[in-house]
């Protein structure tokens, strides 16, 4: 549950209380998890989404305990709920990008870990994506988010999977949205650390790229971080990926590589009505 407090009464009393109602878990998740009464909160963020909303927003995400279905909602100052979309695969970081009017964030997809073995990682099953939503004031959806539909119509603006997920030496670790990034004019980018770790040891390399609001890398943003340049200089070591190897893929394209891709919308079909 969410608590608001007004400090102006002490703290005494929450002024809203929010959290998810039954009645709109997706049927998707009935399924799975005939007891749906686990969601938690998993992160808090404070945004100004929408300009004809007073002041600022409350940018909820909550989890279903240790599984990977993920709900993300805005509230406004008073508690209303303004909008409401759900994920399978969890949701991560975020920052909101005001000049493109995105919420980018960080996260996982599930049906990429269960049907893609280049996922499948033993030391780790994760399907790291980055993917931006284009929020909408009113809209709520008891659909899980359907990679495929993302469109210039959608609130999903872009999907992208990051490649690799591991090499014989490494794996991905960990990857961060940093923050808003700021070409020319008002902030249209995101700043994203990606950071791969030795199997075999302990060093962890990372190296950051900047994402434009169409969701492809911005050409020359990349860097290494320190680790990540000694071991591409050190000769025989290499235990992190070829730099020019890591890159944002677009959800189709990964699609295409699976025998039996799902047919549009996905895994949505499955998830109910809005």
């Amino acid at each position: 549950m969410v608590c608001a407090f007004d400090d102006r009464d002490g703290f005494r009393r929450p002024i809203w209380v929010a959290g998810v109602d039954k009645d709109r878990v997706p049927d998707a998740v009935r399924e799975i998890h005939p007891v749906i009464d686990e969601f938690g909160v998993q992160s808090i963020n404070v945004f100004d989404v929408f300009e004809g909303v007073p002041g600022d927003e409350v940018v909820v995400t909550y989890v279903h305990g240790d599984w990977s279905q993920a709900t993300l909602r805005i509230y406004d100052l008073a508690g209303n709920l303004i909008f409401e979309i759900w994920h399978d695969g969890g949701i991560g970081m975020m920052q909101w990008v005001e000049g493109s009017q995105l919420l980018v964030m960080a996260g996982g997809d599930e049906y990429l870990k269960f049907n893609d073995s280049r996922f499948r990682d033993s030391q780790k099953m994760f399907a790291s994506v980055v993917f931006a939503l284009r929020p909408q004031p009113g809209y709520r959806s008891r659909r899980f988010l359907a990679p495929l539909d993302a469109d210039e119509d959608s609130v999903l603006a872009w999907y992208r999977v990051f490649l690799p997920h591991a090499t014989d030496t490494s794996i991905l670790e960990k990857f961060h949205i940093d923050h808003p990034v700021s070409l020319e004019g008002p902030a249209r980018c995101v700043l994203v650390n990606v950071f791969y770790r030795d199997k075999n040891g302990d060093a962890v390399g990372g190296l950051q790229l900047v994402v434009d609001e169409h969701g492809e890398e911005v050409p020359g943003s990349r860097s290494l971080h320190d680790i990540y340049v000694q071991d591409q200089c050190v000769a025989g070591r290499h235990v992190f990926p070829d730099p020019d190897t890591v890159r944002l893929v677009p959800y189709e394209e990964v699609l295409a590589t699976i025998p039996k891709p799902p047919t549009k919308p996905g895994r949505a079909e499955a998830a109910g009505a809005p």
